[in-house]
């Protein structure tokens, strides 16, 4: 329809496709506020392929940094696990899990050694179909597998279809197995996971909800992030629409319109909204805070042409400018009980991206 700019789409797969068929060859700007994996950082884009998320490479880098915590009260709780703690990587076969699976492998150590070397001892790394493609794909046998190698963690890189790796593995537990740890991405950070712990038996739900944990891009303790959840759930709250993804949506939004403006091009085409963008998600310039009661000020900003600093409601968009990826805070989240129903929340605890910490 000869739009400049296009935001999406939500996933990896779906984004690359309508980039090489459709955008790239029209000149069209395209910023996706979810596709995370690491194969759109090479994509031959021309400079117009841009994403709100961070890469998979640091949610990847995140998740092997925080296994040895796993680990830890792994032995903490198990002692006699010390020295053969033993983890399962369950993979979705997509762009997105294998992505996630081979960053998590290059930085996970297990029982002190390089996760590699433990294939099929201390690891098991397992791939599921692509349920994309397959929705009827029957996870019975998966879940068989990883009953019997008795994981005391289980990595999940995938998206909701992974709950029915959790719900199967723990209806498979008996009373002498391990109670396993679970850490997963954030295309598992859905509803549906509490939901199904809520449909479970009450002491289901009471043993699984403090094992689970999981990584969602974006600082959700910082001043941006709250005061954008303060109007969106006022405005959308009651229909149970999530926050944390409406930031990336409406950071989207809002960078397509301060480039257009920064970019001061007539006609506005891809190319040009590109060169906006350089403009206003560098480390140098005035800050660009996304908040409604700022729109006149930062217009008048870039109006004059200057550099600016873009800090939207998911946190800073410091991203490079030949990639068009973010370096971005990952908060990680897990699991309470309010109300009688179980709830994805902030634990605390966040990766910082400028200190890799």
């Amino acid at each position: 329809v000869g739009v400049p700019a296009i935001i999406g789409a939500s996933s990896s797969g779906v984004t690359t496709t309508l980039a090489t068929e459709v955008t790239i060859p029209s000149k069209t700007l395209l910023l996706s506020p979810t596709a995370t994996s690491p194969t759109l950082t090479d994509l031959a884009d021309d400079g117009l392929v841009w994403r709100t998320s961070p890469s998979d490479t640091f949610q990847g880098r995140v998740m092997a940094q925080l296994y040895p915590r796993l680990e830890a009260r792994v032995i903490a709780e198990t002692p006699a696990a010390a020295g053969n703690v033993r983890v399962a990587l369950a993979v979705k076969g997509d762009t997105y899990g294998k992505g996630l699976r081979d960053v998590i492998l290059a930085g996970l150590t297990i029982n002190g050694a390089a996760a590699g070397t433990q294939q099929g001892t201390r690891l098991l790394s397992k791939e599921y179909e692509n349920t994309d493609d397959n929705p009827s794909y029957d996870f019975t046998p998966f879940v068989t597998d990883l009953y019997a190698f008795k994981p005391h963690v289980v990595i999940v890189a995938g998206t909701s279809e992974a709950v029915n790796i959790v719900m199967g593995l723990e209806g498979r537990l008996g009373p002498g197995d391990p109670r396993p740890l679970y850490l997963a991405a954030d295309g598992l950070v859905t509803q549906d996971l509490p939901q199904a712990v809520d449909k479970a038996a009450p002491a289901l739900g009471e043993s699984v909800r403090p094992r689970i944990a999981a990584t969602l891009p974006g600082n959700l303790r910082s001043t941006s992030f709250i005061n954008f959840k303060l109007r969106f759930d006022a405005k959308y709250g009651s229909q149970g629409l999530d926050a944390t993804n409406g930031a990336l949506g409406y950071d989207s939004f809002y960078l397509i319109a301060y480039a257009i403006v920064a970019a001061q091009a007539s006609p506005v085409t891809g190319p040009k909204i590109a060169e906006g963008l350089r403009k206003i998600t560098g480390t140098s310039g005035a800050p660009l805070p996304f908040e409604p009661n700022r729109v006149n000020q930062n217009l008048q900003y870039l109006v004059s042409g200057q550099v600016a600093n873009a800090i939207g409601a998911s946190g800073p968009l410091d991203m490079n400018p030949a990639t068009g990826d973010p370096a971005a805070d990952i908060d990680v989240q897990d699991f309470c009980a309010s109300g009688g129903k179980t709830a994805w929340r902030s634990s605390g605890l966040v990766y910082d991206a400028a200190s890799d910490q």
